[in-house]
């Protein structure tokens, strides 16, 4: 085939755009570049302001303080959210004139310009479910019970806080554009990009329900473990623990990132194992040691004030939960020197442990890992039970949080000298 043959052919497979030759108007894409300023400034005015959600209702409220924030604000709830839903279309606007842009820097053939697109659709679309989910709740309050206005709450937070990936995914593909911008003069400058990714990744925050080191952690970047994320961090080590995708961790290694896989510690020389392992991975072999030191001391120190009758402890958790054999609760309970009565029951791990049974045979010393108010859902109802609070006036009761000892962590042995300290004055007790 000719030279001539095979650029027809290449024609006739990718025909010339429909738009060749035709100036384009930079007047109208500057124009929708502005609709994402003006998207921010909207909804925080109908959203925030006019509806009353900045700063961020409770998403915990009862049905009866959710119907009161509805009926107190319910103009402005109904202005805010029509506004809110406006506005929404404005997002669609600007993510499509930022796509076009994408086009440019990476040519016909590539995906980027499609997810930011798509990530702009879609969370125009979100944002305006949203806004009727809420104008729905607001609307005719006269006729709906407190369940079913806060059933609208509910499902207007559900979406919020689930489908964030979304414009996540959106932020991710415009800060990768924005770093394979190889033209001499690129569009955005590199700390744009970087802008981007840190945009996405704020969406994920830092629990102080779950983390004992939520405070140390603020300020960092945060991921999923989703191996897209991690490789836009670029790090020389990824550490992961044993229950992440087995296949994030094959595209990792494949892609030449070291990977670490850190499986959780159930007992202190789990941990102890855990710590050295990562000290070594990153350098800090020395400090690693020295760390373990120093918690086998302070554990000894507690194993040595360990004298006479082992008093009986429990844990007791939301949705009737209790740690059993086997368990690092089970580990801190023998180290601190009690006896766990759930193990002695012959549970093992997170065991289920009704309500009725703990009434009937309590230990000496019960040990929540929540208040009553830490959690404002159906699971957390027995820590409300009349029962329990009854039972805790007759027992010996104390609140440990359970980012202290929900995983192994050097902190850990703060719950194990907390207890220690209490286990003199109950041991006498029936």
């Amino acid at each position: 085939m000719s030279t001539h043959d095979h650029s027809e052919v290449l024609r006739a497979v990718r025909p010339p755009s429909a738009m060749a030759g035709v100036p384009v108007n930079y007047v109208v894409w500057k124009a929708a570049a502005w609709f994402g300023p003006a998207f921010i400034v909207g909804l925080l005015l109908f959203w925030g302001i006019v509806a009353g959600f900045v700063p961020p209702p409770r998403q915990d409220w009862t049905a009866d303080e959710t119907v009161k924030f509805f009926t107190d604000n319910n103009l402005g709830i109904r202005v805010g959210m029509v506004g809110t839903a406006v506005f929404a279309g404005f997002y669609f606007v600007w993510s499509a004139v930022i796509s076009r842009i994408i086009q440019r820097i990476e040519g016909p053939d590539g995906i980027l310009s499609y997810i930011e697109l798509m990530g702009g659709v879609t969370t125009t679309v979100v944002t305006f479910m949203l806004a009727v989910v809420w104008l729905t709740a607001a609307f005719r309050m006269g006729a709906r019970s407190a369940q079913d206005v806060q059933t609208l709450y509910d499902l207007g937070w559900f979406i919020f806080n689930n489908t964030f990936i979304v414009t996540f995914l959106q932020m991710v593909a415009f800060g990768i554009a924005m770093l394979i911008d190889k033209r001499r003069t690129p569009l955005f400058p590199a700390w744009l990009a970087w802008l981007g990714f840190a945009a996405a990744l704020s969406f994920l925050a830092v629990d102080p329900l779950t983390s004992a080191a939520a405070k140390d952690a603020e300020g960092l970047p945060l991921v999923h473990a989703a191996a897209e994320e991690v490789l836009s961090l670029d790090a020389d080590l990824v550490i992961l623990d044993a229950y992440t995708s087995t296949a994030t961790v094959a595209m990792l290694r494949r892609l030449g990132r070291d990977v670490l896989s850190v499986p959780y510690a159930s007992s202190f020389g789990e941990l102890y194992i855990a710590i050295d392992t990562i000290a070594a991975a990153v350098g800090e072999a020395g400090r690693g040691r020295a760390m373990i030191a120093e918690l086998e001391q302070r554990l000894a120190r507690v194993a040595a004030s360990v004298t006479g009758t082992r008093p009986t402890a429990l844990v007791y958790q939301v949705n009737g939960l209790t740690a059993g054999r086997g368990s690092l609760s089970d580990a801190v309970l023998t180290a601190a020197g009690y006896r766990n009565l759930a193990g002695e029951r012959g549970l093992a791990g997170d065991a289920a442990l009704p309500l009725e049974a703990l009434v009937a045979n309590p230990p000496q010393l019960i040990i929540l890992d929540a208040t009553p108010d830490t959690y404002r859902s159906v699971a957390a109802d027995n820590l409300r039970h009349p029962a329990l609070r009854q039972l805790i006036e007759r027992v010996a009761t104390v609140q440990i949080a359970a980012p202290l000892w929900l995983c192994a962590n050097p902190r850990t042995i703060e719950v194990v000298e907390q207890l220690a300290a209490l286990r003199a004055r109950i041991g006498g007790r029936r």
